[in-house]
């Protein structure tokens, strides 16, 4: 069983990371430090929405029973940094993955992102390039909210809700509200 102590314990061996003062720790060791917490765990990843361009991934933390403990979505554009040139599905995963792990408690007493979600984030900063929600493939969240809220109704509302702990859609974070609508234009199309 998963416990506070348990994640803390784990946490005080992680090797951290010191970018502008802070310790971020990388999601290779969030990973170990998981195996070592739940060694029958579970770390599933899926591709919500892949294009030439930009991916969508959530990846799902679940305990030896497949109960499931966090989830974390990531997104990631091609050529937006020197290493998704060539492995943007790949880095996405991986940001999944650590966010996953971060939302558990694993690698993130100090900080949400780790050390590779920051650098990219500098990098990105550094390169100038100001992103506009618009401009990055999705519409404005204005649009993707009446989206969603035209698609998810009953059932399916009420797991979107329990999946994010969200009472209103408006309640979504920027990536969980790419993953919904994502997910949306998905069932749209069977």
């Amino acid at each position: 069983m998963i416990t506070y102590e348990g994640i803390t314990e784990v946490n005080k061996g992680l090797p951290k990371v010191d970018i502008k003062g802070k310790k971020y720790s990388i999601v290779a060791a969030r990973i170990q430090g998981f195996r070592k917490l739940i060694p029958d765990g579970m770390i599933k990843t899926e591709i919500v929405s892949i294009d030439d361009s930009r991916v969508v991934m959530t990846a799902t933390i679940a305990d030896g029973d497949g109960k499931v403990l966090a989830t974390g979505t990531a997104f990631e554009e091609k050529g937006s940094s020197y290493i998704n040139k060539t492995s943007y599905v790949e880095n996405c995963e991986t940001s999944a993955v650590g966010r996953a792990l971060a939302m558990l408690g694993i690698g993130s007493e100090e900080n949400l992102c780790s050390a590779d979600e920051l650098v990219n984030a500098i990098n990105g900063q550094n390169s100038g390039k100001k992103e506009k929600p618009q401009e990055n493939g999705y519409p404005p969240v204005a649009d993707m909210v009446k989206a969603c809220e035209a698609y998810y109704k009953g059932e399916n509302l009420n797991r979107l809700f329990e999946f994010y702990k969200v009472k209103a859609i408006s309640e979504l974070n920027y990536g969980q509200l790419c993953v919904a609508w994502a997910q949306s234009m998905k069932g749209r199309q069977k």
